[in-house]
């Protein structure tokens, strides 16, 4: 493992700029989070995955939400079961994509 050291200071306003060489190297942007932690007296800094989006995922999900408002065959809800149905149908996504199904 090849460790880089490269200096930089604590502004007034407590921010530390990364160098350029370093961003550039782990593929940072401005807007990425972090998890910052101390661990045997050293700052750390782990830059936190942002997650991907499914575009066809999410449109399908769209789509299952709106058919599940309006269907000729079934009979009128009222605005909270429909929100009922849309919150239950939004959690089972969510499992679903925690178990990576």
């Amino acid at each position: 493992m090849i460790v880089v050291m490269l200096i930089t200071r604590l502004s007034s306003k407590g921010q530390v700029v990364i160098p350029s060489a370093l961003r550039a190297k782990l593929r940072l942007e401005p807007g990425t989070r972090f998890d910052v932690r101390v661990e045997n007296g050293c700052l750390l800094l782990t830059p936190l995955k942002e997650p991907e989006f499914d575009l066809e995922a999410i449109r399908a999900a769209v789509d299952k939400v709106a058919g599940c408002l309006y269907r000729p065959d079934r009979v009128m809800t009222t605005g909270e079961e429909d929100e009922q149905a849309i919150m239950k149908m939004l959690a089972e996504d969510d499992d679903r994509i925690r178990r990576g199904a």
